[in-house]
């Protein structure tokens, strides 16, 4: 019985095969003869390639790019864009990199004081998809960096979880959590959205047509820069509308956009994208920095003239050469002021006719002591000031001090950076610094004397 079974399967299969090939057939496929494929005949992808050329105009200033907050973007994303600030003559420098435990309240404050550092010398700020948030700290230097002109451009992405609204919420600036998506018009895929519709900015200059892979809607549309057709709908919302992915606040200064992918290649090459890589690049390097007292040098142009009041502090005036000069300035020591350049003046209270027009103007007024906008008084005596007063966009710093020595360790707190702590307003620092008292000669004690080397 066992062995009937054994070939009973062999059996059936051999009749399924059989019973296969009479129904299908024999042999093997024979593909039918089509022409050959036409080319010209093969209609085009609907997406249009770029022909912009970029033609960038020289310019001078620093943009700080955010990696100290877990920043999730690759550099590839973003090199085209810092490419083209290059281009521009803008020096690009980080914040990050911190090599303390990212958690840690060493870590927090290590990153808020090298971005209080950083920004003092920025004239733009970038900030693309933080993983980490802002802290307070932070937040509140950002807001002052723009109070004094710089620009921000903060960049998010729904598809990657980020902590960007942290910074944007302190501009009226909301990311939406949603994504934007177009099923009866788009770049091969529903979320891949065309833009044509541009609000007057220098940031839409030329732009004619835009595609955002994955954008998520920017909330006031008020300050909408870009905006969609009517068939564009909100993944969170039922209904249509007139959403933007890009939007401007504080006055134009600061430019808010929901997708990072356009920015790298090859997306960068669809339609308008290219041109508006540039134009944000122009945003990001055309600068409106208002910098003070506390960002020394940086204010300074690219010329500046240090004059020495007197011989006694020509060493100080030739140290401040070396503080100010840079790769993009340059300083040199010259005899009087040519009310063209960028200017340092450095002596003592003696010397304070050479100046006195520009403290005057600010209620600055030195005799027996330093009296102040606020009223208050000052000794001259082992005192030191520094002054910076601005007309037109020409800088002059005034630092005077009761003796050389006294300018000396004033200009060291300069080099240093301890000069912050005396600063009693946003231009204008005061800084009492005791002289050693001079030593008594040593009393020799004799055998049978007293103290007074009497007997």
């Amino acid at each position: 019985m066992k062995v009937k079974r054994l070939l009973i399967v062999p059996v059936v299969a051999a009749i399924v095969v059989v019973g296969g090939m009479a129904t299908f057939g024999f042999g093997r496929y024979v593909p039918p003869n089509l022409p050959p494929p036409a080319p010209e005949k093969i209609p085009p992808p609907a997406y249009v390639l770029s022909t912009f050329t970029d033609i960038p105009q020289t310019r001078r200033g620093t943009l700080l790019v955010d990696e100290a907050h877990f920043n999730i973007y690759g550099e590839q994303e973003i090199a085209i864009l810092l490419s083209r600030v290059a281009a521009r003559g803008f020096g690009i420098q980080f914040v990050g990199d911190l090599n303390i435990p990212m958690g840690s309240d060493a870590a927090i404050k290590d990153r808020e004081s090298q971005l209080e550092d950083k920004l003092r010398t920025a004239d733009s700020f970038l900030v693309v998809l933080p993983w980490h948030e802002f802290t307070p700290r932070e937040r509140e230097l950002v807001r002052a960096f723009v109070q004094r002109g710089g620009r921000l451009v903060l960049v998010g992405d729904p598809t990657r979880r980020n902590t960007v609204n942290g910074v944007a919420q302190d501009f009226g600036i909301i990311f939406s959590d949603d994504y934007l998506y177009n099923v009866k018009e788009h770049e091969a895929n529903f979320r891949y959205i065309y833009l044509r519709d541009f609000a007057p900015h220098e940031i839409t200059k030329g732009l004619k047509s835009v595609v955002f892979y994955v954008a998520s809607s920017i909330t006031p549309e008020s300050g909408g820069l870009m905006l969609t057709d009517t068939n564009t709908f909100s993944s969170t919302r039922e209904h249509t509308g007139r959403f933007s992915p890009l939007v401007q606040a504080a006055g134009g200064k600061v430019i808010a956009l929901s997708d990072v992918t356009f920015m790298g290649a090859p997306y960068n090459a669809i339609a308008d994208n290219d041109r508006l890589m540039s134009n944000i690049a122009d945003f990001l390097t055309i600068s409106e920095r208002k910098f003070n007292l506390s960002e020394f040098p940086n204010f300074f142009g690219a010329q500046v003239d240090v004059i020495a009041g007197g011989d006694e502090v020509l060493p100080s005036a030739q140290s401040l050469l070396g503080l100010i000069a840079s790769r993009e300035r340059t300083a040199e020591l010259k005899e009087r002021e040519t009310y063209l350049s960028e200017t340092v003046f450095v002596g003592l209270w003696e010397n304070v006719r050479q100046v006195d027009q520009y403290l005057s103007s600010a209620g600055i007024r030195i005799d027996q002591t330093i009296t102040t906008p606020s009223g208050s008084g000052t000794r001259r005596e082992g005192t030191a000031l520094v002054f910076l007063h601005e007309n037109q966009g020409r800088h002059i710093l005034i630092i005077l001090g009761d003796t050389a020595d006294v300018v000396k360790e004033v200009v060291a707190r300069l080099r240093n950076g301890e000069f912050r702590r005396g600063l009693v307003s946003d231009n204008l620092g005061i800084y009492p610094i005791v002289e050693p008292a001079p030593q008594r000669p040593a009393v020799r004690v004799t055998p049978g004397s007293n103290e007074r080397g009497l007997k």
